[in-house]
């Protein structure tokens, strides 16, 4: 009790420091409003499971997401299972929907105050509760095992800095690492940190990186063909693709790119940022360097004509990366 007690209080003060970033995002910058509801606890659907097992996927955003993919689908078969999947960012629930649309049920996770998420998780009372990479929560985790779930954290790691913080707090990190039944962790590196963080040896099990495992979705020749041609490049073009960008690494590689392109006129750039609340920043980037591009959302309502003379094209549409990829000379990521 005394746990929960002061778990819930740190989350209150952690959320009056970060209301108003998160006021303004949902204002100004028009995030978090499609699963506002949810993350409060309302408007979760009726999950019904009868019979069978129910799994409970969390993955924070896009990448982790991907990551556990295709293992949440082979679960899902094997065990015959009903299987809700949980998001925390807007980007991380589209990714959601668009890699796992096996899900019978797509949700946001709610705010971890007890209050708010520990009804959710007694109403669908999990079998398997997975979490993929590193978003752990303590009153889902607890309430989850409180019901008799069986938990366990996939693609698993824990930064060195967050193994220092950790490390400081020996008796939070063991209030939430018990509540794991199992580790599934990337590397040797990550086994060594959670180990030297108390964690029973006999829960960590090093089986690699997911992402090695997801399938990539490859085009054929005609359909790259049809892509470069969206794109307005032309088959003497040579296509650098700076992928999964975060400020400022634009602003960094774009002198570098202009100085190339003077010496290869033929050279094409295409940025793909990591996150859409930056698709209008990356945008000024480019005005204010007077740097000719075109959005991907506007491509459709141009003739290829008319962007031929465009050196950037900023990819402004989520789930597009691999095809860039696919279409590049070089590609950075």
């Amino acid at each position: 009790m005394m746990a929960s007690i002061f778990y819930n209080a740190l989350l209150f003060l952690g959320a009056c420091i970060l209301f108003p970033k998160w006021l303004f995002d949902l204002l100004w910058r028009k995030k978090h409003r499609q699963g506002f509801r949810q993350r409060f606890g309302f408007g979760i659907p009726k999950i019904e499971k009868g019979e069978r097992p129910l799994i409970w996927l969390h993955a924070v955003s896009v990448g982790e997401t991907k990551a556990a993919a295709a293992l949440i689908r082979v679960l899902k078969e094997q065990l015959q299972a009903v299987l809700v999947v949980s998001s925390v960012t807007d980007t991380g629930h589209e990714e959601a929907k668009r890699s796992i649309p096996e899900a019978d049920y797509h949700i946001y996770l709610p705010f971890d105050f007890y209050f708010i998420i520990a009804p959710i998780v007694k109403r669908i009372k999990p079998d398997i509760v997975i979490i993929s990479e590193s978003d752990l929560w303590y009153h889902f985790l607890k309430t989850s095992k409180n019901l008799g779930a069986f938990t366990a954290l996939v693609n698993g790691k824990i930064s060195e800095r967050s193994a220092l913080r950790f490390s400081k707090i020996p008796h939070v990190a063991a209030m939430l690492f018990d509540l794991l039944d199992l580790f599934c962790l990337q590397d040797a590196v990550n086994q060594r940190r959670f180990e030297r963080l108390g964690v029973d040896s006999e829960k960590l099990v090093v089986t690699g990186n997911l992402k090695f495992d997801a399938a990539p979705s490859v085009m054929n020749e005609a359909e790259k063909a049809m892509f470069r041609n969206l794109l307005a490049l032309s088959v003497d073009d040579q296509v650098i693709t700076l992928g999964s960008t975060h400020d400022p690494e634009e602003k960094a590689f774009l002198p570098i790119f202009m100085a190339l392109q003077k010496k290869k006129p033929s050279l094409r750039l295409i940025i793909v940022p990591r996150h859409p609340e930056r698709f209008d920043a990356v945008a000024t980037v480019l005005e204010n360097e007077k740097i000719p591009y075109l959005r991907y959302s506007e491509l459709c309502k141009n003739s290829p004509q008319h962007l031929q003379d465009k050196l950037v094209i900023l990819i402004d549409t989520m789930g597009m990366i691999s095809k860039c990829y696919q279409v590049s000379d070089i590609a950075i990521g």
